[in-house]
């Protein structure tokens, strides 16, 4: 683990406004459970209500005075219902102080410093310089599921998601976790699951490759018919090529450096290398439990101190640079 203790997340602290957002986050969070039994209290109240009415004016002998009581607190009781529905309608109100507070991280803490600082811990820190945290306003937008095609995975992400730009080795490159695609899936008849598909992309931009080498993919754990081999064993069944046999640019790319770089990668979450206009590296992560927030969200759930706060952003910018470095690996391989 890496230690941490930057300095921007220790000034964060003498942000009297800031304070105030986690002061009121951490009572939220502290009296959650109560609200949850409270709201569950209402409804349940409600639909006894509701059914000893109906039973007033059916089975139960009540006198007309305890039938109008009954018909009176069950109005009250579906007014605020109705009151309910219109507000969370417009903004969730279980969701509200969260959503302030992510507000105040990307607006009072300087993310892009904060990503610089741990970056320096890291081992590849020299050829990684100007790191800036791009924060996308319109991170609401519903994400749509491209299925093998790495650019346009890319470039919605690039578009509605925030993401990581910095150089590297002089090139500019940009990291992307882009939101999660969410779909329903069926056990049987009764049961349902739900699955939660989330791309890590990473782009670099780099003159070395023209568009002659354009379409040139390397998927992990993929078998085709007229995929390109090489002479390393190990590499072809790591890895396929698709290209056409006698592209001699797959030669070019995947020199012998390559090639052993490429198959010595350990930590291989990664699934597809694309070469098209600069190159593409991307993983599709496919889950039921959704944990992996896109880039610069944290996790504000189980937040009850200042300490947990401080510790949360730390390690959410820890695993995002833990997870570009892995793509990096790929890159370093052909450049």
């Amino acid at each position: 683990m890496i230690k941490h203790n930057p300095k921007t997340l220790s000034e964060l602290k003498n942000n009297i406004q800031f304070n105030q957002q986690i002061n009121n986050l951490i009572k939220f969070n502290k009296i959650k459970p109560y609200i949850y039994l409270g709201t569950f209290s209402y409804f349940f109240l409600t639909f006894i209500v509701l059914i000893v009415t109906i039973f007033s004016f059916t089975i139960l002998d009540f006198t007309l005075g305890i039938k109008i009581f009954l018909i009176i607190i069950f109005l009250i009781l579906l007014t605020f219902f109705i009151i309910y529905t219109v507000i969370n309608k417009n903004q969730n109100i279980f969701k509200l102080p969260y959503k302030k507070v992510q507000k105040y991280i990307f607006e009072e803490l300087d993310m892009s410093t904060l990503y610089n600082e741990f970056l320096n811990q890291y081992d590849f820190k020299d050829d990684i310089k100007d790191v800036q945290f791009i924060f996308k306003k319109n991170y609401q937008s519903k994400p749509s599921f491209y299925k093998n095609d790495i650019k346009k995975i890319f470039e919605q992400g690039e578009r509605n998601t925030n993401y990581l730009m910095f150089k590297y080795k002089n090139n500019i490159c940009k990291f992307i976790i882009n939101k999660p695609i969410i779909e329903t899936k069926k056990i049987n008849e009764k049961e349902t699951i739900t699955i939660y598909k989330i791309n890590y992309t990473l782009k670099l931009e780099t003159k070395k490759y023209d568009e002659s080498f354009n379409n040139i993919k390397i998927i992990k754990h993929s078998l085709f018919k007229n995929n390109y081999k090489t002479e390393s064993t190990l590499f072809n069944k790591k890895y396929s090529v698709i290209t056409k046999n006698n592209n001699l640019n797959a030669a070019l790319v995947l020199s012998p450096k390559a090639i052993d770089k490429l198959s010595n990668i350990k930590n291989d979450i990664f699934d597809e290398i694309l070469i098209d206009n600069g190159i593409y590296v991307n993983s599709l992560l496919v889950t039921e439990n959704y944990k992996e927030l896109p880039i610069g969200f944290i996790n504000l759930l189980k937040i009850i101190s200042h300490d947990d706060f401080i510790n949360e952003v730390a390690s959410k910018i820890e695993s995002d640079l833990n997870d570009m470095s892995i793509a990096l690996k790929y890159i370093e391989a052909l450049i």
